[in-house]
């Protein structure tokens, strides 16, 4: 889920792609019938979705454009502009999108990659068995410390060298500088997103789990869902999650 300029989007299986404004959800065409899994970009106009069998779809507020990258599907991906994307997933498969078009990097693990976010041009990738990767100005490397967890979504702090990242049972990472540092655990459950918005943490998980940190602890708000929550995306005191069955 993505949202930006008062519009929220969304993608799902079978290359579903929506737009929600004025409080009503749109179907739009993306080009595609594979399952989705993430989207990003710096404005509604240009909005990358991936997905699976190397799906990678340009949207340009109207329609989308497939292309197929990489060695096996995409889980996640992140923009900080119009030609500087970053898209992770299966068997440790990285891909940037450059003026010149897109381009494979070796990440130097063949660990699924779960989630990718960034701070300018920091770049921090996680997935498979608590996998942590940085991309330096020599490419790809492990970042110290974490979990042996599988982490499941990684968000950009506030400051340059930081992140949040955030296992499949609760573990909540803190990267400064260049380790991994044990944030402490969320309440129980099977967390699959994870949001930042300034200094306020939002995460979702299975059967309706949504909890959010804003300076305390953690608090579950009700969600009145009994669906898998699958993404979350949040912007001043409000926010937006969506999941399993059209949640």
């Amino acid at each position: 889920v993505w949202a930006g300029g008062g519009e929220v989007y969304a993608v799902g299986d079978g290359g579903l792609l929506l737009r929600r404004a004025e409080d009503r959800w749109q179907t739009l065409p993306s080009d595609c019938y594979e399952d989705l899994w993430g989207i990003a970009g710096s404005e509604s106009k240009d909005l990358v979705l991936v997905g699976n069998r190397r799906t990678v779809v340009r949207f340009d507020g109207a329609r989308g454009k497939e292309a197929v990258i990489g060695n096996h599907g995409f889980r996640d991906v992140w923009a900080a502009g119009r030609e500087q994307v970053w898209a992770v997933g299966l068997g440790g498969d990285v891909a940037r999108l450059t003026p010149g078009g897109w381009r494979l990097e070796s990440a130097g693990t063949f660990a699924d990659l779960n989630g990718v976010a960034g701070h300018g041009e920091e770049i921090v990738a996680v997935g498979a068995g608590g996998t942590g990767l940085e991309r330096r100005a020599k490419g790809w490397g492990p970042v110290g410390g974490g979990t042996w967890q599988r982490l499941v979504a990684v968000v950009g702090g506030a400051n340059k060298g930081e992140a949040w990242a955030l296992g499949e049972s609760g573990t909540l990472l803190h990267r400064v500088g260049s380790k991994w540092q044990n944030a402490g655990a969320l309440p129980r459950g099977r967390y699959r997103d994870l949001s930042r918005q300034g200094g306020a943490l939002a995460a979702v998980g299975d059967r309706g789990l949504l909890v959010v940190r804003r300076g305390g602890g953690w608090q579950r708000l009700a969600t009145e869902s009994p669906e898998d929550l699958t993404a979350v995306w949040t912007w001043g005191t409000g926010g937006v999650a969506v999941g399993t069955r059209g949640t």
